[in-house]
């Protein structure tokens, strides 16, 4: 595992294409430039010089974030996820962690659910809408996982705060006309 470099954007970005529906996705220039300017890392793992894995973390000042995090879907199955995310759990060793998923109501997102599971994330109760990532869409309802405990309340709402503000660039007020 080890950072991505801005040459590998286009390469990371197909396989978040490959993985992602449109509306969880960022478009490509929102991405490189959010990139460019430091406001998330990427981690990635390659094999014969081509990214077979990748995930965008953000860094807050007492939890990370994992944003989007794809294994190419041609290797999918064979442990390269769950190893990626051991890995990320001992980079962090002190942060607590939290990721979305959408709610469980098919097999894909039931397999996502299990998967998160089985390296001791927990299903949270809290949900929210994604805020929209592209123009006419609408966000995904979302819910948490968290890494090594449950949120409480008052945690979650102080994340899903941060969450809108930093990586959605959402401002709740604004939006309801106060």
């Amino acid at each position: 595992m080890k950072l991505a470099n801005q040459q590998q954007l286009k390469q990371i970005y197909q396989l978040f294409e490959n993985s992602f529906i449109p509306s969880e996705l960022r478009p490509y220039d929102a991405f490189s430039h959010m990139f460019y300017n430091h406001d998330f890392q990427i981690y990635i793992e390659e094999q014969d010089s081509q990214v077979i894995a990748a995930l965008i973390v953000w860094e807050f000042q007492d939890y990370i974030f994992l944003e989007n995090f794809a294994v190419d879907q041609h290797l999918r199955g064979q442990g390269i996820g769950g190893v990626f995310l051991e890995k990320i759990k001992d980079f962090y060793p002190n942060y607590d962690m939290i990721l979305e998923v959408e709610e469980d109501k098919n097999d894909l997102t039931h397999r996502r659910i299990q998967f998160y599971q089985r390296h001791q994330w927990l299903f949270n109760d809290f949900h929210y809408q994604q805020p929209s990532l592209r123009e006419n869409m609408v966000g995904e309802e979302l819910y948490i996982m968290s890494y090594p405990s449950l949120l409480s309340e008052e945690q979650f709402l102080k994340r899903k705060k941060e969450l809108f503000h930093k990586v959605y660039q959402y401002d709740e007020k604004k939006e309801s006309g106060e």
